[in-house]
């Protein structure tokens, strides 16, 4: 089976490998882009198409106007009756005039959603067996009230690594690492969950946090490499082998559990995009912090962000004052279940260049419609 996609670079990455694992061959025509002019394409290679047993479509990577992509469509459809074509729209809700007018041209391969995981789910569904009308009709009513389109940039994740260490033993690492992968999934993104505490590789009978987890709710190895809990992917007892192997795969963010500074791996902590440092405000523990903070020496402040765990608010200021030299400093709430939680203190701020940009929304001007006319 040959497939074209087209697709906007925030989703290329889960587009092309949930393609690539559905066993078929990407054509060389295949872009991501965020300006593609999709009905030129179509316009220019109509006989090419032919050859083309499906064609998945992002509109985000087009630049096309929903009439245009609609005429577009209308001569797929036209043509070719026994065309797949499968639409992704993850900036459009249901009720949306455009998802309603190409329901109503025979097309129900349509994917209305920004979540990662749910589009690898059901873009494989749409690849293996299509969608049926079922699964679909809710597409085919247009909603009487306005409705918004999701005007933001999407800004290209891939394969972020969050590195998670503890200035001392049992301070709280594995507990809040937990709390953001599940900020993270709720956002939509697709997080892996790494245990890299060399530790748990040495002491082969003794169970690791994360296995204890596995116990803990019943769950079952997938592929011998991983469980999920809460839609986060938990891959236990990690060496650089199994890093590697999670490098590979479509996920945005990859959080690593270093556990205690003592343990964990220098190299593969200063290779993370983003670094966390838990600690405890106590003397002892501040002293530790100190001496993790030497440790450090040679990576950027600016991506290392350090984080208190069971602190009084009267003892803010005083931190802030003796950490003068970092300006990422932030304050831990007290959770007691991190499974069911997913409020990271200060993640909007400490994620926030991962997260999509709000824009106004653009007016279809005189120019777009002269544009059209004089198609």
């Amino acid at each position: 089976m040959q497939v074209v996609y087209f697709a906007s670079p925030a989703y290329n990455e889960v587009i092309r490998k949930t393609i690539e694992s559905c066993e078929r061959i990407i054509l060389s025509d295949s872009d991501s882009a965020n300006d593609y002019d999709f009905y030129k394409y179509v316009k220019s290679h109509i006989s090419f198409i032919g050859t083309v047993n499906e064609i998945v479509l992002d509109i985000n990577s087009t630049n096309n106007l929903d009439n245009e992509i609609i005429e577009a469509i209308g001569m797929l459809r036209s043509m070719y009756n026994d065309l797949k074509i499968i639409i992704i729209a993850t900036n459009r809700y249901v009720g949306d005039d455009l998802l309603a007018t190409l329901f109503g041209m025979g097309i129900q391969n349509i994917i209305c959603t920004n979540d990662y995981v749910d589009i690898q789910t059901e873009l494989k569904i749409c690849l293996e067996r299509g969608k049926t009308y079922n699964e679909s009709c809710k597409f085919k009513d247009v909603k009487k009230e306005k409705v918004v389109v999701r005007n933001e940039i999407k800004q290209t994740v891939e394969k972020v690594m969050i590195g998670f260490a503890g200035a001392t033993e049992n301070i709280g690492v594995t507990h809040n690492a937990i709390i953001m992968a599940n900020w993270l999934r709720k956002k939509g993104f697709m997080v892996a969950f790494v245990e890299f505490q060399k530790k748990y590789l040495e002491l082969k009978d003794e169970l690791s946090p994360f296995e204890s987890i596995k116990e803990s709710f019943d769950e079952k190895l997938i592929d011998e490499k991983y469980f999920t809990v809460g839609g986060v992917d938990y891959y236990q007892k990690a060496n650089v082998d199994v890093l590697s192997s999670v490098l590979s795969k479509s996920y945005n963010f990859i959080v690593i559990d270093f556990g205690c500074f003592r343990s964990y791996d220098k190299m593969e902590f200063g290779r993370c995009a983003e670094r966390i440092v838990v600690s405890g405000s106590k003397p002892w523990e501040l002293e530790s912090m100190l001496d993790f903070f030497d440790d450090l020496s040679g990576m950027s402040m600016e991506t290392t962000h350090f984080c208190f765990n069971h602190t009084h608010e009267d003892m803010y200021k005083g931190i802030k004052e003796n950490m003068d030299e970092v300006e990422s400093i932030h304050f831990l709430k007290y959770i007691t279940d991190p499974f069911n939680s997913y409020d990271f203190s200060d993640a909007e701020i400490i994620m926030k260049k991962y997260m999509p940009v709000v824009i106004e929304e653009k007016k279809k001007g005189i120019f777009n419609r002269k544009k059209n006319k004089q198609r």
